[in-house]
């Protein structure tokens, strides 16, 4: 580490959390692009924001795994990363819509994607339907974060700073420390997947109200004090 900051380098590792600022332009970009494979990649980044879940997550998710439920919807996933089989499964996961901001609501991302590839609705079909969905989203959004180079410069991204998983670690470090009045954090580790570590994980558990809290905070716009 005092190597790397005596030569000038970076003295972070691994790729950095993608700010609130930088998820909208890259959302707001997709957005509003003629290219109709960006409806795919705009529907799986802010599938990947407000879910919190790894891409995998997001490939392997089923149609009739989604649904509607009161105010929002619901996703299911059958495998996460400790339970690969589907054994003493966890969920739902609830995910709400944003009419404030169009091209950071998932409810208007899904509904854009099943009219741009309304077979997905067939059966039981994956909502990402083919091979290597990661490899094509992962490709896609590359060269989405190189065509914006200069505006993610001026937003403090260095060429290199950004990956898929920039956004994993976005959101989870806007809603852990992005206010004052943040959801629990155990709430929060257990919407990602994460271990807490010791008995937590042994007498915590999910609850409805606090994954609803999670669910909330991924769509609302944070004031940030510089």
């Amino acid at each position: 580490m005092l190597e790397k900051e005596g030569l000038g380098l970076s003295i972070t590792e691994g790729k950095r959390p993608l700010s609130q600022e930088a998820y909208e332009l890259l959302a707001k970009t997709l957005f509003f692009s003629e290219k109709k494979e960006h409806i795919f990649a705009h529907v799986f980044l802010v599938l990947d924001w407000t879910l919190m879940k790894r891409a995998e997550n997001c490939v392997n998710c089923k149609i009739n795994h989604i649904s509607f439920r009161n105010d929002c919807l619901v996703f299911e996933f059958a495998k996460s990363k400790g339970h690969q089989r589907g054994e003493n499964h966890i969920g739902p996961w609830h995910v709400y819509a944003n009419p404030h901001i169009p091209w950071s609501c998932p409810v208007l991302s899904l509904a854009r994607y099943f009219f741009a590839f309304p077979d997905v609705l067939k059966g039981d079909m994956p909502l990402f339907d083919g091979t290597s969905q990661y490899q094509r989203y992962h490709k896609l959004f590359f060269n989405l974060v190189a065509s914006l180079e200069s505006e993610l410069f001026d937003l403090g991204f260095s060429p290199g700073d950004l990956g898929t998983h920039s956004c994993r670690k976005g959101v989870a470090t806007l809603i852990a420390s992005g206010c004052t009045v943040c959801p629990p954090i155990s709430s929060l580790c257990i919407r990602a997947g994460w271990v807490m570590g010791g008995m937590k994980d042994k007498y915590i558990f999910r609850e409805k109200a606090g994954d609803q809290y999670v669910g909330r905070c991924t769509i609302f716009r944070f004031s940030v004090f510089k």
